[in-house]
């Protein structure tokens, strides 16, 4: 790392030192106050080391380190051995943010969380290394000035002081980093190190064998005060040398969007612990004042210290270590496999549209859990069983779909689309269904080179019966009126055909004209329809016309024709079907009659724009409701005394 770099990261981490620095100074201000009124060596603030290191890496473990060298040395302790103590401190909070980091499951690596039993695991081990290191090196480094010897009270004292706290902090640390997303120091991955990892794992080994050594040395009473510091120096720069050894794999930094079921059953465990593991220690001290044990605090204050901490980690043993397993197998047996079946479902239901994953790559990658004979293995067959059914139904639907796509093209190519737009007469039409295929049908044709006809009608119901329906009673009013019947004689033809092995007893309303062009007169038959709206003067009115019996609701139904002369210069005829009438809107109102005659008539429009305007005036009446019938519309304009060249 360059000076550049140095500084910047500096700068952008300064807030890391800092914070470290205050947290640490605040507890242990807190402790000298309780320490000045009771004689106990609770050390709580030993247990912020690890936290603050684990969260903010060496920027942490330097604050935090510096902090205590400021105290130690504004409490009088000597330099030499203060600032060796620094550099024991920085290993103590330096070395869990390393642990945590070069120990991974499966080449994943997270930053710190308490998610997972493995993850769980990994911090108490972290801990407890940690732990064991420092208890090591502060025995080393007090050895000469107080006597003191690895197993003793002292020792002892501080490893509980240094697990229990470093535990319980960096429990509470985690759960609140991961609440409030505090910026952590994640390690940069090294995928070219310079150095070989056999190095870094000799230097921690020669640590360990240095370690051992000055123990025997003292043992067998083979030591000085310069010897000693000697080895400490020695063992901090190698296990600082360790320290840094590359991370391996990268860091995932990805949350979830929901919190698993293991994870939330892991919190409520720790919470458990914790506060059982105060309940035994409050009962321990109330016994003891119970009992009148509590001199034992004035006289042997690091004894009754220890007994303390004691109650506090066998509290802590006695149910962690049975929780731990009984949480392994409910992982194993049930948080996982719903894990896996969860992110098992996600992955097929997003594979529907990928096309990258299917139910039996899935299925292969899970087998073990859908061969189980429990209630896990029950669920996991389940779900394949859905998602066989899912398919088929999905494959059904695709099918229908397709039909359904295939009847609406059939439906389409029988209904008229190449308008005449001659000046003799024009037609404009539109179907608009309100399914993929529609009841509703127009249709319009030369008889012979005088006579034109026109037709509208309505099937009763909705999808494919209806518009079957309307495709028969179409083609039989065209074959009929093609034949030379008239119009009444195709109506009661027609009607009697459709009224044929009619099970569902549907029918049809029709409207059936033809337009003589020679004679300037229109006939007409109306067989149950809506009135059409003529204009045969100055402005539209309603056709009135006695209505026959709609198609195919009775056999031999006699229908009458009528006759209306052709006066106006302009002639039009407008048809629809009750789809354009009955169209409502958010406040359920409806289109009506009276609405369709007055915009009619205040817009004097010509076939080619009538069909639109009237569509875009239902689209904005209907708004965002839902169309629930058929919409179709015909226009028939003509002009009377006109040529086809446009000449009177």
């Amino acid at each position: 790392m360059n000076l550049n770099n140095f500084y910047k990261n500096i700068k952008n981490n300064y807030k890391k030192i800092i914070i470290s620095f205050l947290i640490f100074t605040q507890l242990y201000i807190l402790k000298y106050y309780i320490g000045y009124y009771s004689p106990l060596h609770i050390e709580a603030h030993i247990g912020l080391y690890p936290i603050l290191g684990l969260l903010f890496g060496g920027w942490g473990a330097l604050g935090v380190s510096f902090a205590n060298l400021l105290t130690d040395l504004a409490g009088g302790h000597p330099p030499l051995e203060t600032f060796i103590c620094f550099f024991v401190d920085f290993l103590y909070a330096y070395l869990p943010y390393k642990l945590w980091y070069t120990f991974s499951k499966n080449g994943k690596l997270t930053a710190p969380q308490l998610g997972t039993i493995f993850h769980l695991a990994k911090f108490c081990g972290v801990i407890l290394v940690s732990t064991i290191l420092y208890t090591v090196l502060i025995i080393m480094l007090l050895h000469d000035s107080q006597n003191v010897s690895l197993f003793s009270l002292t020792t002892l004292n501080y490893f509980l002081n240094a697990f229990v706290f470093g535990f319980f902090t960096g429990v509470i640390g985690i759960i609140i980093s991961n609440l409030k997303n505090i910026d952590l120091t994640i390690p940069s991955v090294n995928k070219n190190p310079k150095i070989k990892d056999k190095w870094y794992n000799l230097a921690l080994l020669i640590g360990i064998i240095l370690i051992v050594v000055f123990f025997i040395m003292i043992a067998v009473g083979e030591s000085n005060k310069y010897i000693n510091l000697l080895f400490i120096i020695s063992i901090c720069i190698l296990i600082l040398f360790y320290t840094t050894k590359p991370v391996k794999y990268p860091v995932i930094k990805e949350k979830s969007i929901y919190k698993p079921i293991i994870e939330k059953l892991i919190l409520i465990f720790l919470g458990f612990i914790i506060g059982i593991s105060l309940l035994f220690t409050s009962l321990a001290i109330l016994i003891a004042l119970k009992t009148g044990e509590s001199s034992m605090m004035i006289e042997n204050s690091l004894g009754f210290t220890i007994s303390i901490l004691l109650y506090l980690f066998i509290g802590w043993l006695a149910f962690f270590v049975p929780g731990l397993i009984a949480l392994k197998y409910v992982e194993e047996n049930i948080t996982n496999p719903l894990s896996l079946f969860s992110k098992f479902t996600r992955e097929y239901i997003n594979s529907k549209d990928s096309k990258e994953v299917n139910k039996e790559s899935l299925m292969e990658r899970y087998q073990d859990y859908f061969e189980k004979y429990d209630e896990i293995g029950i669920l996991g067959n389940s779900i394949v069983k859905m998602m066989s059914d899912l398919e088929n139904v999905t494959s059904e639907k695709e099918r229908i779909s397709t039909e359904l796509t295939l009847a609406k093209d059939i439906q389409e190519s029988k209904l008229p689309t190449n308008f005449p737009k001659d000046k003799k007469y024009s037609i404009n039409a539109s179907m608009k269904p309100a399914r993929e295929v529609g009841g509703d049908f127009y249709d319009f044709f030369e008889i012979d080179s005088e006579n034109i006809c026109i037709v509208i009608g309505d099937a009763s119901g909705k999808g494919i019966p209806a518009a079957l329906f309307a495709v028969i009673a179409k083609e039989l009013i065209k074959t009929q009126l093609l034949s030379g019947a008239s119009l009444a004689e195709t109506m009661k033809s027609v009607n009697n055909r459709l009224c044929e092995n009619n099970v569902q007893s549907m029918f049809v309303t029709a409207w059936a004209g033809v337009i003589n062009l020679r004679k300037n007169e229109l006939k007409l038959v109306n067989a149950g329809h809506n009135a059409p709206l003529i204009k045969n003067g100055e402005t539209f009115e309603w056709l009135d016309s006695k209505h026959g019996l709609v198609l195919g609701a009775m056999e031999n139904i006699q229908y009458k024709e009528h006759c209306v002369s052709l006066k106006c210069n302009d002639f039009q005829i407008y048809l629809y079907t009750d789809g354009v009438t009955e169209a409502h809107n958010d406040k359920e109102e409806l289109f009506n009659e009276d609405r369709l005659i007055e915009l009619i008539n205040n817009n004097n429009l010509n076939s080619i724009e009538f069909i639109d305007y009237l569509n875009g005036e239902l689209d904005k009446f209907k708004g965002s409701q839902e169309q629930f019938d058929d919409i179709t519309m015909m226009i028939f304009e003509y002009k009377i005394g006109e040529d086809e060249n446009g000449n009177n």
